[in-house]
């Protein structure tokens, strides 16, 4: 006997004379009279393997079949695991909702549109400001622009802003950055 291969995965068995007389798997010959009786498992794809099927039968004789593509990641909206800043990029850090994986995406820089000393945000610099901040110094719970804040630029928040400012306003020889 021997294996006339007809595509990648079956053959049939023929005779000394090339007559087929049974079906079978390249490379597991069956006795002639046997019938496959095959148990199928199933491997369900992930998010970067596809699925298929295999078909065992008690003989040994196997094979692969019923293919499904892979999943892909499913990602969430993302969370902020470093809040950019006015000199660097942020992070936000992506799950997949499937397989746990994760990864990153760069958050720009931020870019100010309020300048120092206009702590309410209205586009002006005024006594409103030098009250707004007064009260948060004070410990009220008030609106600001944080990044307003630091009348003085020395990275702090402290009374030197709200002097800087009031000097500011009233007309004296200073800056405000």
């Amino acid at each position: 006997m021997f294996i006339y291969k007809s595509n990648d995965t079956l053959g049939w068995i023929g005779d000394l004379y090339g007559y087929p007389v049974h079906q079978s798997y390249v490379g597991f010959i069956c006795e002639i009279d046997h019938v496959h009786n095959y148990s199928d498992t199933v491997t369900l794809p992930t998010c970067t393997e596809q699925g298929y099927t295999t078909h065992v039968c008690s003989c040994g004789g196997s094979y692969v079949d019923s293919y499904v593509s892979a999943l892909g990641h499913n990602w969430n909206d993302g969370v902020i695991t470093i809040e950019p800043t006015e000199s660097s990029e942020g992070v936000k850090t992506f799950t997949c909702t499937r397989c746990g994986v994760t990864k990153t995406e760069a958050i720009p820089v931020v870019v100010s549109t309020h300048f120092p000393g206009d702590i309410n945000g209205d586009g002006k610099v005024n006594s409103k400001d030098l009250t707004r901040l007064l009260k948060y110094l004070s410990g009220e719970n008030v609106e600001v622009v944080a990044d307003a804040l630091d009348v003085n630029g020395d990275g702090k928040l402290n009374s030197k802003d709200l002097t800087r400012l009031l000097k500011y306003l009233s007309g004296g020889d200073v800056a405000i950055y």
